[in-house]
């Protein structure tokens, strides 16, 4: 399982970040997996996170969804998934369906 993009499709279901969020949460972190190694004190500095979504990121049920997404892919044979979310994370592109999520995002 691709460690990586377990990151990239958990921070992709944290409740209330989106593209723009997610973003700026890699911009400050470094990484989607440095993201959840990150204390929530760290988290809630940045800004437009607070409180709230810094401890989303810390439930640990995002991991464990996102690894049931991951067997999905792999069990189907989906692949391509990597770079399309990295691209969307980086501002390139946008993902253009949702991976087996019904999170709808503020921004």
């Amino acid at each position: 399982m691709e460690s990586s993009l377990l990151y990239m499709i958990a921070l992709s279901q944290v409740p209330k970040v989106g593209p723009i969020l997610g973003r700026t949460l890699v911009a400050y972190c470094g990484s989607p997996e440095a993201v959840f190694r990150s204390s929530v004190r760290e988290l809630a500095r940045i800004p437009q996170i607070g409180l709230v979504i810094a401890r989303s990121i810390q439930d640990t049920s995002l991991l464990h969804a996102a690894e049931q997404e991951l067997r999905i892919l792999e069990r189907e044979g989906i692949t391509g998934i990597h770079d399309r979310e990295e691209q969307r994370l980086t501002g390139v592109q946008t993902l253009l369906f949702p991976i087996h999520s019904s999170r709808r995002s503020s921004d």
